[in-house]
């Protein structure tokens, strides 16, 4: 027989003992180390050393890559990993790169099983390399590497290394899934999105894959599509009262017509969520910003009311809070009002504008010189300055603080373009002139109808 022939003359038999070893290896990397372990611990039953001792005798001095290739199965058998190495190395160094492409390929594969095994992770990385360059179709190599790459959290590297394993496997549903999950977390949502409708057409019965690649049309910003992907479902399900994926199907074609400042709409979808059985706590919180939107106070007082009671988690306390204890001052309810903002700052002391309602709601209650730090702190924030301005000469006014008062409502002038500011600043200051001309002429303290004249009702609404 040829040389040639001593080569290639059993590897028909081999590809098949190959694929089962290079099966395990890759279940292995999926199973914990003790199911390993467990795998593992077969070779030292006594039985299989016996059978291994007498197949390596059988092999005798080796010759061909037939020969090589059934001791390196031996060897990795028995757990001896570097010999079974030593065996696939020498395996390689008879073929040809020109005629046995195929064949190294399969062996630099075998190769990198072994060494992902081991833990030996950049060689393997080398040794899929070389696979891959001999066979670029090796599905499995791809898959190896893919694997590789997500332990790394190398989600770019493994998501394409996935397409192409899908190319060439495109039924694979476990890939798919992962596709979807990886290019998911890379922000790649149209990707996502059609990885998941690959999936859905597969197993069509799994409205998951489908309600997922909706998701991802939201997340990729495409608002009025997922709205009606959404509404499509929920029309085809609405009466299929068992139906679990309802309630997310409502929650988030909600999510898209607020994002599209459909804020009524929003609300309603919300509501058909809660009823469908999702989480209330996450809708009520949507349906008070969305009622804040609609400057519908009493809406977002019922929705906030109804979170305290259910006492649970929220995903943004401190734009909820706000909302809620905005709201509340509206409806005259101060003293909630002020415990919601005190959440509300407690949450997010960096929050822009919770030092503008507490200013109100302070000065609502007359606590004037709290008040006055508020607004100091909103117009710092340059949150609200015109009303800030307007808002504390009320308070300077309350505690006789005429000079301060009149710095403030010049300032009021100045600050913005509010008309019905501007007028009301305007009557304050001549309510002050009377003040100081009267106060020049007699040199006498301001009279209780001076006072009674000034204005004791902050601005709340921009």
């Amino acid at each position: 027989m040829s040389e040639q022939g001593k080569r290639k003359g059993k590897w028909h038999r081999s590809l098949r003992i190959m694929a089962v070893v290079l099966a395990l290896m890759i279940v292995v990397q999926a199973l914990s180390p003790v199911a390993f372990q467990a795998i593992t611990a077969l070779a030292e039953n006594d039985k299989l050393n016996q059978i291994y001792g007498a197949l390596s005798d059988s092999v005798g001095e080796p010759e061909t890559v037939q020969d090589y290739s059934d001791l390196a199965n031996i060897e990795i058998g028995r757990r001896n990993y570097d010999k079974a190495l030593e065996y696939l190395e020498a395996a390689r160094g008879l073929c040809s790169e020109e005629s046995d492409q195929a064949l190294l390929g399969e062996l630099w594969l075998r190769s990198a099983s072994v060494l992902v095994v081991t833990g030996k992770i950049d060689e393997a990385r080398t040794a899929l390399d070389q696979a891959l360059r001999f066979n670029p179709e090796s599905a499995d190599a791809l898959l190896i590497r893919a694997q590789l790459a997500m332990e790394e959290k190398n989600y770019t590297a493994a998501a394409a290394d996935l397409q192409s394993y899908l190319k060439l496997n495109p039924t694979e549903a476990n890939a798919l899934l992962t596709l979807a999950q990886l290019t998911e977390t890379i922000a790649d949502y149209a990707g996502a999105e059609e990885a998941y409708r690959k999936l859905y057409q597969l197993q069509p019965e799994d409205d998951s894959h489908l309600l997922n690649a909706e998701r991802c049309v939201f997340l990729d910003g495409r608002y009025e599509e997922s709205a009606k992907g959404f509404g499509e479902y929920i029309e085809a399900h609405k009466a299929d009262a068992e139906n679990s994926f309802l309630g997310i199907a409502n929650f988030l074609r909600a999510a898209s017509q607020m994002q599209l400042g459909k804020y009524a709409e929003a609300v309603e979808g919300y509501r058909a969520a809660i009823a469908a059985g999702y989480d209330e706590i996450v809708c009520q919180e949507q349906i008070v910003a969305c009622s804040f939107e609609l400057n519908d106070h009493e809406a977002v007082a019922a929705a906030g009311d109804r979170v305290a009671e259910l006492n649970g988690a929220l995903t943004a306390p401190d734009a909820f809070y706000q909302k809620y204890g905005a709201a509340l001052l509206q409806l005259e309810r101060f003293e909630d009002a002020l415990a919601a903002l005190d959440k509300s700052a407690a949450a997010n002391p960096a929050l822009v504008g919770n030092n503008y309602y507490r200013g109100v709601t302070l000065l609502s209650l007359g606590r004037y010189d709290e008040a006055v730090e508020a607004f100091t702190k909103s117009i710092d924030e340059n949150f609200l300055v015109q009303y800030c301005y307007y808002n504390r000469g009320v308070c300077h006014v309350q505690t006789l603080n005429y000079d301060s008062a009149v710095d403030d409502m010049v300032m009021v002038l100045s600050s913005g373009s509010e008309q019905t500011l501007i007028e009301a600043a305007q009557d304050v200051l001549w309510q002050l002139v009377a003040y100081y001309e009267q106060q020049a002429a007699t040199q006498t303290d301001i009279s209780g109808t001076a006072q009674g004249e000034m204005p004791s009702d902050p601005v709340t609404t921009p």
